[in-house]
């Protein structure tokens, strides 16, 4: 019996959509950083199917604006909704050599297959090749990726767009920096390149330079 209670929990745990669940992202549109929430909320029937619906909360032009989506997960995989069809996102089932885009034989490939135990949690890392210098794709299972995953069908190699954080229930669980690896820094720097403002290395606009550590001015790393 305390077998089985484990295993069942365990099962559960690896779900990314979970009620109440919201991850934090950073998207990089033109010139300037936006920063939006999706946020696990209720369930919705398409063709005759679950669905979870996502919520997608943004700020534009000071105006606080929402739009909702859906997606549904089995057998390890991450389906979006791209116009009334399903779309495949995230596939855990992936092993290393794997290429990144179905049905294919070319692009990114799976590096490593590992686990990583983050608050407590182990759970399944997959990692692919570089996409560039700083540029950097890995999947967490449970939690989704560093580049994002809901921006629409090229969500899996999107440069525009950086996961943050990720709750539940508003309690963080994860941040960028538990995938292993610094955050790319492209984008940002695109923004910083004519008008001189200041970022960290997580795309958050400083107001001041800071006495130690990395920032980005003017599409440049610079180190104090």
């Amino acid at each position: 019996m305390l077998i089985t209670s484990i295993t069942v929990f365990a099962q559960e745990d690896t779900r990314m959509l979970k009620e109440g669940r919201s991850w934090k992202v950073l998207e990089m549109f033109c010139d300037r950083p936006k920063y939006e929430t999706y946020t696990v909320s209720g369930d919705t029937v398409i063709n005759g199917k679950t669905w979870k619906k996502i919520l997608k909360d943004y700020q534009k032009d000071d105006h606080k604006s929402s739009y909702t989506t859906a997606a549904y997960e089995e057998g390890g995989k991450l389906y979006g909704l791209w116009g009334d069809n399903p779309f495949l996102m995230l596939d855990f089932n992936k092993q290393k050599g794997d290429y990144l885009y179905e049905g294919v034989t070319y692009g990114p490939v799976v590096t490593d297959v590992d686990y990583i135990t983050v608050n407590g949690v182990t759970r399944k890392r997959i990692t692919f090749s570089d996409f560039g210098e700083d540029e950097y794709l890995c999947w967490v299972e449970g939690i989704g990726a560093t580049m994002a995953i809901w921006s629409g069908k090229s969500a899996l190699t999107s440069h525009m767009q950086y996961f943050l954080e990720c709750y539940d229930d508003g309690k963080l669980i994860f941040s960028y920096s538990d995938f292993g690896r610094p955050m790319s820094v492209d984008c940002i720097s695109q923004d910083a390149t004519k008008s001189g403002e200041k970022y960290s290395i997580n795309g958050m606009k400083l107001q001041n330079e800071p006495e130690k550590g990395i920032y980005i001015m003017n599409g440049k790393k610079i180190r104090k």
